[in-house]
Parts: C-alpha cells; sequence; structure tokens
C-alpha cells in the first residue's frame, strides 16, 4: 500500500525516473574522445524521458541566475556537450538482462511507456506544427515529458503501482480516476510536483497536469491542447481500447485541427511510421547485448578508471562495487531513519509538524491553483493536565499514543494526521467539503471516547474536542496564506471546550436541528 505521504517521502529525497538498458548501451557507445557526434547524441537525448529530465534539471539548476531553458537543445547548449555527455552516463536504468520474472514484467511494461511516450512527443510536434506554435523543439521535449508521473510511481512503488496499471488495462476505465481512488492521488499530480521540484519550468507543469484530464479545453488553440490531442493518439495505439479511443480522439481533432476522420487516420499512421524509427533506432543493438555487469563496468570507466590496465581496472571495479554495494545499502538505511525521523513524532509515531507544514503548503497550493476544498481539524485532549497529575506521565504518554492510533485508524490514505505539540493533534483532509470534514470528525469523536486506557485497579476513557474547518478558495477570499487555516480550525477547537469538551465545533447537526453528538 502506498500513499500520498509516501510519495512526497520519495520526491524530497531526490528519487529519480529511468530509462532502458539499450538506452545506455547507446551512450557508452560516446567515447568522450572528441571524435563524436553532438548531433547522434542529441538524437538520443531528445527521445528518451529519463535523459531529458535529468538534463533539464541540469541546466535549471537552482544556482542558474540564466534564464530557464524549455528544451533538450538548450540544456545541451547550455551545460556542453561533454558535461551533458558525463551526465547522462549517471542515469538510472531498468536491466533487461535479469531474469527473474518481476523484473522482466517491470522491464516490458517501462519499454511500453517508453515507446508510447516517444509517441507523444511526436504527435504533439505535428500536431503543433498545423498549429503554427513556435518552438517546436520546446514542444518535443515537454511531449516527451508528459507521463513522468507513470514513470516515477512505476519505478519507486513497483509492487503496488503495477497492480493499478493491471487493473487499469484489463478493466479500462480512466486511470486517473483508478489511481485516485486507491491512492488518493493521480500520476497527473505527481508529475506536475516532481516538474516543479525538478525546475522543469511552469509550463511544463501545466501541460502534466492538463494532458490527461477529461475536461478538454479547446478554447485556447494555442495553449497546450495539442497536449491533450497528443495523448489521446498514443492512447489510441497504446491501448486496448482502441474503438472508443479512437471516436473520441477523432473528435477533438475536428474541434482542435478541423480533420475529418481520414485526415486523422492518416496522421497516426505517419506519427506511429516516425515514432517507430526512433525506438527500433534507439533500442535495438546492432553487436551483442552488453550484460548487466558489463554496464556498470563501462559506467565506472567512463567516469575515471580509463588508465589503468584491463586486468587492474576489472579487479579495482570488483572491489569498488562491492563496496559501493555496502555503502549504498547503509547510506539507504542511514537516509531513511534520519527521513523517518525528521518526519515523525518519536512519541507516537505520526507525523510531526515540520512535515504537516509542508504537508499543509502543498495542498494549500493546489486548491488555490485548482479551486477545490481542503479540509483542516484540530483536536485536543480533554483534560489532559489532570490525567498526567493523577495517573503520572507514563500514562499519559499511552493516552497520546492510543488517540494518535485510533486517528490513524479512522482516516483514509489521503489524509495526514501530525502531533502539533503537547495534547494537540491536528488533521488535514485534501478535497473534502465541510459534510463529509464534519462527519469525519464526528467519527473520530466517537472513536476516541469509545477507548479504554487499563490501570491497576481498573480503566478509564478519555475525550477530545474538535475545531474543524473546510477551506475554498472562492468562498474564503480573505484566507491568504496555509496557516490562516489552521488558525481558523483552532479558534473553533477553542469554541468546542467553551461549550462544554468532548464535542465537534461548529455543530453542523444542532445548526440544522438534529441532536447533537
Amino acid at each position: 500500500m502506498i500513499s500520498v505521504s509516501d510519495i512526497l517521502t520519495a520526491i524530497e529525497s531526490g528519487a529519480d525516473i529511468p530509462t532502458l538498458a539499450p538506452v545506455v548501451r547507446r551512450l557508452l557507445m560516446f567515447k568522450g574522445d572528441g571524435k563524436d557526434d553532438p548531433k547522434l547524441f542529441l538524437d538520443l537525448v531528445r527521445n528518451d524521458p529519463g535523459l531529458t529530465v535529468k538534463m533539464i534539471r541540469a541546466a535549471n539548476s537552482p544556482n542558474e541566475d540564466t534564464e530557464a531553458v524549455d528544451s533538450i537543445e538548450a540544456a545541451i547548449e547550455r551545460l556542453g556537450f561533454q558535461n551533458a555527455r558525463n551526465l547522462a552516463l549517471t542515469v538510472s536504468f531498468i536491466d533487461d538482462d535479469r531474469r527473474d520474472s518481476a523484473d522482466v514484467a517491470e522491464h516490458q511494461r517501462m519499454q511500453w511507456l517508453w515507446e508510447r511516450s516517444i509517441s507523444t512527443a511526436t504527435a504533439a510536434e505535428n500536431f503543433a506544427s498545423k498549429l503554427h506554435i513556435e518552438n517546436l523543439p520546446k514542444v518535443r521535449t515537454t511531449g516527451l515529458m508528459l507521463d513522468i508521473g507513470i514513470f516515477f510511481l512505476l519505478y519507486n512503488f513497483p509492487q503496488y503501482y503495477n497492480t493499478i496499471l493491471d487493473r487499469w488495462q484489463s478493466e479500462g476505465g480512466d486511470l486517473i480516476e483508478i489511481e485516485n481512488a486507491e491512492i488518493g492521488v493521480d500520476h497527473a499530480v505527481v508529475g506536475q510536483q516532481l516538474a516543479k521540484e525538478w525546475n522543469l519550468g511552469i509550463e511544463v507543469e501545466e501541460a502534466i497536469f492538463k494532458h490527461s484530464r477529461k475536461k478538454l479545453n479547446l478554447s485556447e488553440r494555442s495553449n497546450g491542447s495539442y497536449y491533450s490531442l497528443a495523448n489521446l493518439a498514443s492512447a489510441v495505439l497504446f491501448e486496448d481500447r482502441h474503438i472508443t479511443g479512437l471516436e473520441r480522439a477523432v473528435r477533438y481533432a475536428h474541434d482542435l485541427l478541423g480533420f475529418e476522420r481520414a485526415n486523422f487516420i492518416d496522421e497516426l499512421q505517419r506519427i506511429t511510421i516516425i515514432a517507430d524509427q526512433v525506438s527500433i533506432k534507439i533500442s535495438l543493438s546492432t553487436g551483442p547485448a552488453l550484460p548487466y555487469v558489463d554496464l556498470l563496468k563501462g559506467i565506472n570507466s567512463e567516469l575515471g578508471r580509463a588508465t589503468l590496465t584491463s586486468e587492474q581496472m576489472i579487479r579495482a571495479l570488483e572491489v569498488s562495487m562491492r563496496k559501493a554495494e555496502l555503502l549504498a545499502q547503509k547510506l539507504e538505511e542511514a537516509n531513511h531513519k534520519l527521513r523517518d525521523a525528521a518526519n515523525h513524532d518519536p512519541l507516537t509515531r505520526i507525523h510531526n509538524r515540520r512535515f504537516f507544514e509542508e504537508f499543509l503548503n502543498w495542498n494549500f497550493n493546489r486548491a488555490q491553483r485548482y479551486n477545490t476544498t481542503l479540509g483542516c481539524m484540530m483536536l485536543d485532549i480533554d483534560h489532559f493536565k489532570t490525567i498526567n497529575d493523577t495517573y503520572g506521565h507514563l500514562t499519559g504518554d499511552r493516552v497520546l499514543q492510543g488517540v494518535a492510533e485510533v486517528l490513524k485508524e479512522n482516516l483514509r490514505n489521503t489524509d495526514i494526521v501530525a502531533r502539533y505539540g503537547g495534547e494537540e493533534f491536528v488533521v488535514l483532509l485534501p478535497e473534502t467539503k465541510t459534510d463529509a470534514v464534519y462527519t469525519t470528525a464526528v467519527k473520530l469523536n466517537r472513536a476516541v471516547r469509545q477507548v479504554q486506557f487499563p490501570l491497576p485497579e481498573g480503566s478509564f476513557s478519555v475525550t477530545i474536542s474538535i475545531g474543524f474547518v473546510s477551506y475554498s478558495p472562492t468562498h474564503m477570499t480573505n484566507v491568504n496564506a496555509p496557516m490562516d487555516v489552521v488558525h481558523m480550525a483552532d479558534v473553533n477547537m477553542y469554541s468546542a471546550k467553551e461549550a462544554g469538551r468532548d464535542r465537534v465545533w461548529p455543530d453542523l447537526q444542532a445548526a440544522n436541528g438534529n441532536n447533537p453528538q
């Protein structure tokens, strides 16, 4: 099971998207001896999502004061051919030489996604040219990166995300809807967040988020609609629902470009031929395939051991690879512990205030940008000082742990609960309207009330007071900062205490004339 917080942690930890082993084999053909053809290198990079992302991320480094680049051509020009080549050799890749069935399936699915991205980039460039859009290299680069969210989820969460793709491909339906139901977030939102984190540019962020949505906007013909049409064209070629997909794509092509069915099918054939030629040229090796270890040796060789003799190089590589594997394992364990410690409260093992505020900022900005709602609750254990004074601080700690566990068990995977300080907890509920936030608050209030905390001479229970708010950028124009939402929920929590504790405020049941909790 993966959650939004797992995905956020992966993004923040610097996780990447990979390429395929055949692409790395092609990279190893560039020796860096001054005889390489930069045009052939560009042709390779501009058709690979993993390499494209890596180049643009490096070219748009936060340390650069120059204007951001928006195409792979501009990125390589800024980096310089030799720097770009060396950077490309560090790309992660999916190996096609492993024999485990799960690895083979992962490689096949990544190959499918990689070829689909090339098709989408080719289609975007084709349709943009029909609309006389300038800077077609930028369009192709953006088109290639539209599905980086799928690459990211598939590579970093393969076991769980593969089941989602299996369900989508076998049952049909909308992948966006399936992802939101299963994870609480979809690949377009993940891709958009990656584009923001990786400095790929605001236009790339917008294109990634909008291209796969159901409601396609044709009001501005030059404002990225060709990305949506390119996505529909690739769906016809790479998904099993050809008939329904074709009808939808034909309608959209007619509205956007004035194409009749025959014109659109001709374009599909042209796109298929071009994309296939690119895929074959890159993915098929002219010689015998290099095994996995040889690839690693070649890459390590490029990174600084060219002066060693062949025998010395192999011995040094074997030793360094063993050390690197051990070091990587220890570093990963250490990083995991550090990330865990940085994001979680040590007593209750739920998220801490620092992580909550990061999650709040992301969801507040998203609510403002896409005009969605954002629910927030502040919760306080009633008479907690009395519990500490009466039963001792160890019992008080057990109460905090027990309440935290109950809150986690009664929230969705998409919600975040954190310890805010002392006996206060805070809950964030993305895209949740007022009635749903209230219903969840009542559920939490009752669930905590039912827990019994054992004592040598019996047991006792506790109650909580909850204040909540459901933020809407349309109806709360006076709210300008994320912490304003928390403050509003906090004010309502104190109102709940003043009204007698052990309740939710505002009390919508009482306001509607029903019996309160």
